[in-house]
């Protein structure tokens, strides 16, 4: 069995976490989206902690979809 580093969980959850978001909604994130989800998961406890890996706690994909959004939408404007 395989142990990775807390570094390398996360990196494979945002690879699997982009692959599903592309699948569902031809979304593509860019790395600084992609953190934020990634935080937002970890923080609403929707990561499961294993010694291999890191799994979604997500019964939907369709959720994953949702939470996107809701990022986005609460996502601060950038003002020029």
């Amino acid at each position: 069995m395989l142990f990775l580093s807390h570094d390398e969980k996360v990196r494979v959850l945002e690879e699997v976490i982009q692959r599903k978001l592309c699948e569902i909604a031809g979304v593509e994130m860019n790395a600084g989206e992609l953190h934020r989800l990634v935080g937002y998961l970890f923080a609403s406890h929707l990561v499961e902690f294993t010694p291999c890996e890191y799994k979604l706690r997500i019964q939907y994909e369709s959720q994953l979809h949702d939470f996107y959004h809701h990022l986005k939408e609460s996502a601060p404007t950038e003002s020029v």
